[in-house]
């Protein structure tokens, strides 16, 4: 008798085995995606029992074993529509969301969901955001103190902008950072231990910048965020990943290793 191997399959099941080798130190949760159906991984989301992954064309809930239990498509056929990077306050999923990537801050709205159901937003804001906003809508999105903190998209070299609102999303204040030259703005936005952590594609070797709630800078490192990160515990994160083998996880990190050189 003849077995026929799938040697995609055996590649896939070595790749993760190597993954979760030693993973008493830094385990990895997979979750297992269509990269045609979901594109890239834009934010992570966790509460005690679930992540939510936020993926460009996809939103997907799981447990903690990756177990994939809810997920979305909203405008799947619509050109330029694009999740960006989600947050978790009060078991509402907020997701920053922009309807036409490819036009000019005009279209970005903040869809909120029950945490308990991602069947359908329970409401859709429409921000109203003096220009320069962002120039291709909102892709990042943070709460902290009761406060949303909005950003996303800038050209390299141009200054990037921290938009705040209040817990009735009226417009409070345009931030100015001293974040510039990184590639595509601002890719992820969390509240970790009570200040903003703001993650970009590397630019001038940095890639993770700290801010307090009044935008005040407070450090800066090369550590990767861009994918999404959000605190667990007074002591950990799960930061969002994708590897060159096409897998994407979550990996636990301790935050203090995060804070590396800050």
């Amino acid at each position: 008798m003849k077995i026929k191997i799938h040697y995609s399959v055996v590649l896939q099941f070595i790749m993760i085995l190597l993954m979760f080798a030693g993973c008493s130190t830094s385990p990895k949760i997979v979750v297992d995606i269509d990269y045609k159906e979901t594109n890239h991984l834009q934010g992570i989301a966790a509460d005690s029992n679930y992540i939510y992954w936020a993926f460009s064309k996809r939103l997907i809930k799981t447990d903690y074993d990756g177990n994939k239990l809810d997920s979305i498509v909203i405008y799947e056929d619509v050109l330029g529509f694009h999740f960006g990077d989600i947050a978790i306050s009060n078991s509402k999923l907020f997701v920053a969301t922009e309807e036409n990537v490819l036009k000019w801050g005009e279209q970005s709205k903040i869809y909120i969901f029950n945490i308990n159901n991602l069947a359908s937003p329970i409401n859709i804001i429409e921000l109203e955001i003096p220009h320069p906003y962002t120039n291709h809508g909102a892709g990042a999105i943070a709460v902290l103190d009761g406060h949303y903190y909005v950003s996303g998209f800038f050209e390299e070299n141009e200054e990037i902008k921290i938009t705040e609102f209040n817990s009735d999303w009226e417009f409070i204040d345009q931030h100015k950072t001293e974040i510039s030259n990184v590639k595509l703005g601002v890719q992820s936005m969390s509240n970790i231990n009570g200040t903003l952590w703001i993650g970009c594609y590397e630019g001038d070797d940095n890639s993770l910048y700290i801010y307090d709630k009044t935008i005040s800078e407070v450090g800066f490192n090369n550590f990767h965020t861009y994918y999404g990160v959000c605190q667990i515990n007074n002591k950990d994160l799960f930061v969002g990943r994708t590897s060159k083998y096409g897998l994407t996880y979550v990996e636990k990190i301790a935050i203090n290793k995060a804070l590396k050189g800050i």
